[in-house]
């Protein structure tokens, strides 16, 4: 439709009326005719076919001249066409015109090829002695009036889609999210396997190694900047040793500390921000399972430790928070494409009545439809 407001200043546009012309009725047959184009661009179709039954009004009852009065038979002709399907209606129009002006065209970048296909058939139609209706138009050879303006049922114009300016952070729809990180925290309590044994650091629970954890993410966009998700978590331990003394630990059967912690957390998650790139986010959660840290131990024997295949080995065991566990995180998505992002942040969890405070630096990729 770009082309329709540059055509109004030309096809529209001035023409030299004839002696008994209303020279003010002229010009509003003209602002009509344009702003009649205005509205079918901007999709106003049944304004646009109203302001153009107006100028034909005015045609007839003022005297303009042939020439713009053929041109407004031919706009309306269009409009019933390509915005009503009323095909008889612009044939009509179409006849009317070019009784008026037997050489009136129709510019290609006005008319889409329906239209221009009707013109096509009228105007030959004409120039050929037949101006009978066809078999699917059923109308008298003499055009009656212009259609009403009003219409009992208004048509179903299928309007352009708007993209919205709001950041649609998640969308409407389903949100999944895969990642994986490491944590890191402070922990309090009784050692998983060394029974005999007390924390290096007189009971602080300072963890010595980074455990490794993978996650996953499932939710539903309850709206464009609030997600309702479930999210497990699963971590990864190395580096603990062997126990050989304590309780059923011996050389011979030795116990091994626990090598994966499993949790879940149900969240809501809050998305802000002006920007649809870079999308901050925070989020909590309440849920169950463990969270272990690996952590350094000491033992009362000075000269066996009790741990390794050689039973002096340093010992290294696990201490876990949970089962229950409170959450809280933020982050931000690094969008992509409207249904890929990148998510970075960092997520922590409180562990209870095992004391523990976890926090993990989490990288994932995240997926909306």
């Amino acid at each position: 439709m770009l082309g329709f407001l540059a055509f109004s200043s030309a096809f529209v546009g001035p023409a030299i009326p004839l002696a008994w012309a209303d020279g003010d009725a002229q010009g509003d047959v003209e602002r009509l005719n344009k702003a009649a184009l205005e509205a079918y661009d901007n999709l106003n179709f049944e304004q646009s076919r109203k302001q153009l039954s107006q100028a034909l009004d005015i045609c007839e009852s003022k005297g303009v001249n042939a020439d713009l009065t053929a041109k407004t038979h031919l706009l309306l002709g269009m409009v019933l066409i390509a915005a009503f399907n009323e095909k008889s209606g612009a044939r009509l129009q179409f006849q009317s015109g070019l009784k008026l002006k037997p050489d009136l065209m129709a510019p290609k970048w006005l008319f889409n090829p329906e239209a221009q296909a009707l013109f096509d058939e009228v105007k030959a139609s004409i120039k050929s002695g037949d101006t009978g209706d066809s078999s699917d138009d059923q109308e008298e050879e003499t055009p009656p009036p212009p259609p009403p303006v009003l219409r009992s049922k208004p048509p179903v114009v299928r309007k352009p889609v708007v993209k919205s300016t709001e950041p649609a952070v998640t969308g409407s729809g389903i949100f999944l999210r895969l990642g994986g990180g490491f944590g890191f925290g402070l922990a309090n309590n009784a050692l998983e396997t060394n029974n005999h044994a007390s924390l290096v650091s007189g009971g602080g629970g300072l963890r010595t190694e980074r455990p490794a954890h993978i996650f996953g993410e499932f939710g539903y966009s309850l709206s464009p900047t609030m997600l309702l998700s479930a999210q497990l978590r699963l971590g990864f331990l190395s580096g603990t040793s062997q126990v050989n003394t304590g309780g059923d630990c011996t050389l011979a059967t030795p116990c091994h500390p626990p090598t994966t912690a499993f949790s879940g957390l149900a969240k809501l998650t809050w998305f802000f921000g002006p920007s649809d790139t870079v999308v901050p986010y925070v989020s909590v959660g309440v849920g169950g399972g463990y969270i272990r840290h690996v952590v350094e131990i000491k033992v009362d024997d000075a000269t066996h430790t009790g741990c390794g295949a050689d039973n002096n080995s340093a010992c290294v065991d696990t201490v876990k928070g949970g089962p229950f566990l409170i959450g809280a995180g933020a982050g931000a998505l690094l969008r992509a494409t409207d249904t890929f992002a990148i998510s970075v942040g960092l997520d922590t969890a409180l562990g209870l009545p095992s004391t523990m405070f976890n926090a993990d630096l989490d990288v994932g990729l995240a997926l909306q439809f």
